[in-house]
């Protein structure tokens, strides 16, 4: 199927590299590469889109510039609209993976003004919720806010056919760590796709920080079709660690940076 790299040689192919490197960039800088079943001799593959991804983020330091000018430049990201390649990529995983709930389709709106004390950034996120099995499966709707006293949530939501199950308005932190909080909300049990029931959450918060990245982890379940737009004047870049619309993210975490230009 276009789009899927079966084995280590034609992931290394793609970035344009070593079998032995491909590897190691897996270890040290999280290539991202997937397994069928456990073990060191698991079968590999990988998402050309998730590849590519990597090359324009964590990996452009690291890759050949020809390479890198292949690809392009993205300053701000559109979510593919083909629905029939995206059904085609997740049929494959089904095959491949024990995928039971994920995320279709999520959007991101960034957000930053400059204030005296650093930036003021409003995150408002959006994603329609699927359940792949054949019987409900019990689903928590959260986000992690870093250095909780830079932030806060402002609203949770879960709409089921376009009508609210409930919606949080300034929600209290359901657990606190060193360094960061959870926002949690209820629990529910998502219906199987097959039924058309449509789901989709909606959260929101702000943020005020000197620093120049943001981490979460709104992404800790797989997740097809990414839309980032980020707003800020002309003075400021912004830089998200993936930099193509389309992708499966599986990885807890992303992150945002944003600097003055020079």
């Amino acid at each position: 199927m276009k789009g899927l790299l079966l084995g280590w040689g034609k992931i290394a192919e793609r970035i344009r590299t070593s079998i032995s490197t491909a590897q190691r960039y897996e270890h040290q800088l999280a290539l991202p590469v997937h397994r069928r079943g456990k073990g060191p001799k698991a079968p590999v593959y990988a998402l050309q889109t998730e590849l590519d991804a990597w090359v324009l983020g964590p990996g452009r330091e690291h890759v050949e510039g020809n390479l890198l000018d292949a690809f392009g430049q993205h300053s701000n990201l559109s979510c593919s609209t083909d629905r029939p390649v995206q059904a085609q990529i997740i049929d494959r995983i089904h095959a491949l993976t024990d995928l039971t709930l994920y995320r279709l389709n999520y959007q991101m709106d960034f957000d930053l003004q400059p204030t005296r004390g650093g930036v003021h950034i409003n995150i408002a996120l959006e994603f329609e919720l699927v359940n792949a099995s054949n019987e409900n499966q019990p689903y928590f709707q959260e986000f992690t806010i870093d250095h909780h006293e830079d932030g806060h949530a402002k609203e949770m939501s879960v709409l089921k056919n376009g009508t609210a199950i409930y919606i949080l308005k300034d929600p209290a932190p359901s657990e606190r760590t060193e360094g960061y909080v959870i926002y949690r909300g209820k629990k529910l049990m998502i219906e199987p796709q097959d039924t058309g029931v449509r789901y989709v959450c909606r959260s929101s918060y702000v943020i005020n920080r000197k620093q120049h990245d943001l981490w979460s982890n709104a992404l800790a379940l797989p997740t097809f079709g990414v839309t980032v737009d980020t707003h800020a004047p002309p003075e400021y870049i912004i830089t998200p660690s993936f930099s193509r619309s389309n992708l499966m993210l599986t990885d807890e975490h992303f992150n945002i940076t944003w600097k003055p230009r020079k």
